[in-house]
């Protein structure tokens, strides 16, 4: 009996250290598997800010590509507001230049009435 009482508290013994090895190993699992959550978790994370930083920056690619087609119309009316702007400049200075010579030419027909005048005005006071 007593050789019986030994062998099962050897036996016992023994499956209280693979208990304990037991729920070591379980501790440690639990263990690693929550850290490998957190890791997993940070991860998934960091990949969902990354989405949503990609999503706003299409949205503002979409807004800046609205704009620039705006900006590229108003350029193209810009310069054919300045074509016109410049034909019609062309049209008053072309206006402006006859108007220069039409008042040359009068000044220059007046002062040859005038001299004309003088040389009436000085042959009779000679005779």
């Amino acid at each position: 009996m007593i050789e019986e009482n030994e062998r099962l508290e050897r036996e016992n013994q023994d499956i209280h250290m693979r208990n304990l090895d037991f729920e070591r190993r379980l501790l440690n699992n639990e263990y690693e598997g929550q850290t490998k959550d957190c890791t997993v978790g940070q991860w998934g994370s960091s990949i969902a800010e990354y989405e949503v930083r990609m999503r706003k920056m299409r949205k503002e690619e979409t807004l800046i590509g609205k704009r620039e087609k705006l900006y590229e119309r108003d350029m193209q009316d810009l310069i054919e507001y300045v074509k016109w702007i410049q034909t019609d400049l062309c049209m008053l200075r072309d206006r402006g230049r006859v108007s220069e010579k039409i008042i040359s030419d009068l000044k220059r027909s007046g002062e040859d009435s005038v001299d004309s005048l003088m040389n009436t005005l000085s042959t009779n006071g000679e005779r």
